[in-house]
């Protein structure tokens, strides 16, 4: 994990500890487990983001290179109508 990817999880605990404090009466004991496991689940996926957006996502293939058309005529249609009457 990059120094970066540290600072971005420190953050999102810190505001999750901060809405943690503020709901602490509002919120019954079970629903702060839950938003808790939310939470957790919710930074994972930040995480994840964040390095395969940092890592530059995808490598690109090269395009595979077109031949150029012959003189064999139209290129015929894939799809044919049928007539239903």
């Amino acid at each position: 994990m990059t120094r970066e990817t540290e600072r971005l999880v420190e953050l999102a605990n810190e505001v999750g500890d901060r809405l943690a404090a503020a709901f602490k009466d509002a919120v019954p004991p079970s629903a702060r487990d839950h938003l808790i496991n939310a939470q957790k689940e919710l930074i994972a996926a930040m995480v994840q983001i964040y390095e395969h957006q940092a890592a530059g996502g995808r490598p690109r293939r090269p395009e595979p290179k077109r031949r150029a058309r012959t003189a064999r005529g139209p290129r015929q249609p894939r799809v044919s109508k049928i007539d239903i009457h």
